[in-house]
């Protein structure tokens, strides 16, 4: 504990170990104890702990952390102060009165048992109240925040699956734009900024000059689900284009609602607060306490003074400064989790999320990963050359020495062979027919010319693959 006393005072606290950049411009910085997170606007947040060097030491020596109870905010000070001061003139009016009738006792009995029922009393409804305040500060960040950043994630994989190619890379970059600044445009809304012009960029994550005006004559709260709609419509006209099919188109569909979900369901829970009449109860019940506990702290500590109880003082003036600071620091808690989108202390490292998302697309990019195994077509080659050099080698062995049932069955198998043909042509017929047709004919042509280009023949039937794998059974091949 000394160790980290003499942390604090030489280093206000925060004994830096570690200074990192984010990629996007956010900074990191880790304590001895927690991980800082510093955003465009340069507010620490706390985005991490070290919760076994927490409970190591005991929770003492981090009262002066950047983000503790004593730190995160002056509310919390402020009252402790005040009971105090009311302490203070209570034992000081309580001292005069005891010297001037000469008398060493003051019967506060029943003001002790008054004091006993209310901190019995007071810790299970702050515990109930500050529990549905935590649950939904959970709610906001898994099924609200995550939600959102899991959809706009997972649309981008769609985006750099579906359309890999150089020739769609200024459509991944815009997708990736939009995804980005939806989150932007999310916060502001939250914290009621109406200014998106910082979001204006010539290159990179942001939006283009051009986008603006449709988005500022736009609502607040509308213009993350305008950006939701631009990139449907892209991801839309794109699939129309390179003839995805729609069941494939069906996931990001779907993946788009869920983050309109996630944006829905935060805006929700910041609209909807606790009723008021039960939040004011339970800070008229706190702070009556707190106030009881400092009047008979007072007068406790001067009766305790008069008859010479030292023992007496100190355990009084405790009482009453860590309780008002429990309790207070309690309502303090719940005030802040209830929209962790500000810039306080607690609220949700925005920014750190920001570029987790931003690293997590990064590296979903072709363009990031030159390490890709290639096209279909590079794979498949390589593939056939080695089961045609396999095919070969067994074909053009010892045929003289095989079995007459091999024979028969090989024979059998060219017969097949032999019989696809007809087949093949038939099915070719077909292929024809349907690229006349006005709505199968994109489909048809880009199915034809994958597996062209992937070295395979358009046609292949049930049939013929039984035949090959008759060949590939009786002569051994892998």
């Amino acid at each position: 504990w000394l160790k980290f006393f003499v942390i604090h005072l030489t280093m206000d606290g925060d004994f830096e170990e570690d200074d990192t950049e984010g990629v996007r411009g956010s900074r990191q910085v880790q304590t001895w104890l927690t991980t800082l997170a510093y955003g465009q606007a340069g507010k620490a947040k706390l985005l991490h702990y070290n919760l076994p060097k927490l409970i190591q030491t005991g929770g003492f020596p981090s009262l002066l952390v950047t983000g503790s109870i004593l730190t995160m905010s002056p509310i919390l000070r402020r009252f402790m102060f005040l009971c105090i001061f009311i302490a203070s003139v209570c034992c000081g009016c309580t001292w005069f009165y005891l010297q001037e009738s000469d008398r060493d006792f003051l019967d506060i009995e029943d003001l002790e048992s008054l004091s006993t029922y209310m901190n019995s009393f007071c810790p299970f409804i702050l515990g109930l109240y500050l529990s549905v305040c935590l649950n939904r500060w959970w709610a906001l960040r898994t099924a609200a925040l995550q939600r959102l950043l899991d959809a706009l994630s997972n649309i981008f994989l769609f985006c750099v699956v579906y359309f890999p190619e150089g020739r769609h890379g200024t459509l991944r970059k815009r997708i990736k734009s939009y995804c980005m600044t939806s989150v932007k445009l999310m916060i502001k809304a939250c914290r009621g900024q109406d200014d998106i012009t910082d979001l204006v960029v010539e290159s990179g994550v942001g939006l283009h000059h051009s986008e603006l005006p449709g988005l500022q004559a736009a609502n607040i709260k509308s213009r993350p689900a305008v950006l939701l709609a631009w990139i449907y419509r892209l991801l839309r006209q794109a699939s129309l284009q390179d003839a995805v099919p729609p069941p494939a188109f069906n996931v990001v569909q779907a993946q788009i609602n869920f983050a309109r979900e996630g944006m829905s369901t935060i805006d929700t829970y910041l609209k909807t607060q606790l009723p008021f009449p039960y939040v004011q109860l339970i800070s008229m019940l706190v702070t009556s306490n707190n106030v009881l506990v400092a009047v008979k702290g007072g007068i406790a500590v001067a009766i305790a003074i008069r008859g010479g109880n030292g023992v007496r003082v100190i355990a009084e003036a405790l009482f009453v400064v860590v309780v008002p600071v429990l309790y207070t620091g309690l309502l303090v808690i719940s005030c802040i989790v209830e929209d962790p989108f500000g810039e306080d202390i607690l609220d949700f490292p925005i920014a750190a999320y920001f570029d987790e998302v931003g690293d997590q697309m990064d590296a979903l990019n072709p363009d990031w990963h030159p390490g890709f195994p290639g096209r279909l077509k590079d794979i498949l080659a390589t593939i056939d050359e080695k089961s045609q050099a396999l095919m070969a080698s067994s074909v053009s062995g010892d045929r003289a020495s095989r079995a007459p049932e091999a024979d028969a069955g090989s024979h059998l198998a060219r017969r097949g062979l032999a019989g696809v043909a007809d087949s093949e042509q038939q099915h070719n017929h077909n292929l024809e027919v349907m690229s006349n047709s006005t709505y199968l004919q994109p489909r048809a042509s880009s199915t034809a010319s994958l597996w062209q280009e992937a070295g395979q023949p358009v046609a292949m039937d049930s049939r013929r693959w039984a035949a090959l794998e008759q060949i590939r059974l009786q002569n051994g091949l892998g």
